[in-house]
């Protein structure tokens, strides 16, 4: 089997599927102590030296480090998370009336003298007889969103109101101000516009590893940090419990609301509009990242690693293209966000390499991304030399670092092949027992 042809892709992923699916079913061992677990993502990724030393250039303007971009995926996932939360919660189903519709069925029965009537009969609303069900549900997502803008802009005038009265100019980020999660996914989703991000948002990365619970990859806000968010905002911290709260509570759903934010938020610079546009491809953005699951991957280390460089080379590539026709791809995408999540540091890289601050408008399955991913394919392979859009999957991303440590080794295809089968297979099995809330199977 061709190692990297083009061919063999298809056929690593059936096999491998297989593979998997098989070694699910013949893994009746499982982890009775911490032990024999495999700890996944390695702890090692986001403390090592190697892997928390950002990349810096002779002139000195840095790139963000492999343990960064770990933590970016981590905190990703907290957000889809909370997303899938939302969207399921039956609570949230009755506050926001997107409950199953009634429905009736027409039919025509005989009455007593003989004559043909309509009969008109009321099902039980279920899920199964509301079609519309799954899409409205959906929808409940936007709504807690807007929620959590409104109080985004809350907390930033408090937190500059803050810095004000302490003198601080926020230089330094104060790790018990991080405030709660749907404060932090809006903040998040304003770094895709720097300009925004660095005439009006904070302007410090903040780390945020600690409050990830490394089980659920909840987001586990301290008791102190809710305090000081209630005493600087007057709001309540945790917006979804809040607002699923039961409503024996004597609470009108205004009353609530006013709980959980202000009544007439006020945005400095950014209009609703902007916002609105810079959410609708933020969303997607999220989506195409946590469709991956790097932060699981056997080779998250190696993916990672070779995205960082893949990014130093697409602002080379950027660099010498003044048009803005090139796209990233979305290991590209990682670093660049991540990147951003620094807007100071990104700014000075971005104006050093490029000339200019450039700003992040690839919106992935959108036409023009499309077009625009071609042209940077023929672009990078001409100044590079090497294929630019590769397959991101576990199983090829897996056997490429197995390749590459084998290097020194004597070992054929086939025996990479199943190698990076086995890993893959058993990173697999872990994240179905985690989903399924089972004990971890043992490590192989």
């Amino acid at each position: 089997m061709d190692l990297y042809g083009a061919g063999s892709i298809n056929e690593l992923h059936a096999t491998s599927r297989e593979y998997c699916r098989n070694y699910i079913r013949a893994t009746p061992l499982i982890a009775n102590n911490n032990e024999h677990r495999l700890d996944i993502p390695s702890s090692t990724i986001f403390v090592s030296p190697e892997t928390s030393k950002a990349y810096e250039d002779e002139h000195g303007n840095t790139i963000p480090s492999i343990a960064q971009c770990a933590v970016h995926l981590e905190l990703l996932e907290c957000f889809k998370i909370l997303q899938e939360t939302v969207i399921k919660s039956n609570q949230l189903d009755v506050l926001f009336d997107t409950l199953p519709r009634k429905k009736f069925t027409v039919s025509y029965i005989r009455n007593s003298s003989g004559r043909r009537v309509l009969r008109r009969t009321l099902l039980k609303p279920t899920k199964a007889h509301d079609s519309t069900y799954q899409e409205r549900r959906k929808g409940k997502w936007k709504i807690f969103v807007d929620y959590a803008y409104s109080r985004f802009l809350t907390w930033v005038i408090s937190i500059h109101t803050h810095w004000e009265i302490s003198g601080n100019d926020g230089d330094q980020f104060d790790p018990k101000l991080v405030p709660p999660i749907d404060v932090l996914l809006i903040w998040h989703a304003f770094l895709l516009k720097p300009r925004l991000c660095l005439e009006w948002c904070l302007r410090q990365r903040v780390l945020w590893h600690l409050m990830i619970n490394q089980f659920n990859r909840s987001f586990e806000l301290p008791l102190e940090n809710a305090d000081a968010f209630k005493r600087m905002t007057k709001l309540e911290p945790d917006l979804l419990q809040c607002l699923i709260e039961d409503p024996k509570d004597g609470l009108t759903s205004g009353d609530r609301a006013l709980r959980v934010q202000p009544a007439t938020p006020k945005n400095p610079q950014a209009t609703d509009a902007e916002f609105d546009k810079i959410w609708q491809n933020y969303d997607v953005w999220v989506d195409v990242m946590c469709h991956f699951l790097w932060i699981r991957s056997p080779a998250l280390e190696f993916t990672l690693r070779r995205a960082r460089d893949r990014y130093r080379q697409f602002f080379q590539l950027l660099a010498t293209n003044p048009t803005p026709s090139l796209a990233p791809t979305p290991d590209v995408e990682l670093v660049w966000l991540t990147h951003q999540s620094s807007p100071l540091s990104f700014e000075l890289f971005s104006k050093f390499s490029v000339g200019r601050l450039v700003e992040h408008n690839a919106v992935p399955h959108d036409h023009s991304y499309q077009q625009a991913l071609l042209s940077t394919e023929q672009a990078f392979r001409a100044y590079f030399g090497t294929a630019y859009r590769q397959c991101l999957c576990w199983d090829c991303q897996n056997l490429q670092r197995v390749a590459e440590q084998s290097l020194s080794e004597i070992e054929g295809t086939q025996q990479l092949v199943q190698k990076s089968m086995r890993q893959v297979a058993y990173h697999r099995a872990v994240e179905h027992a985690r989903r399924d809330r089972r004990i971890l199977p043992v490590a192989q």
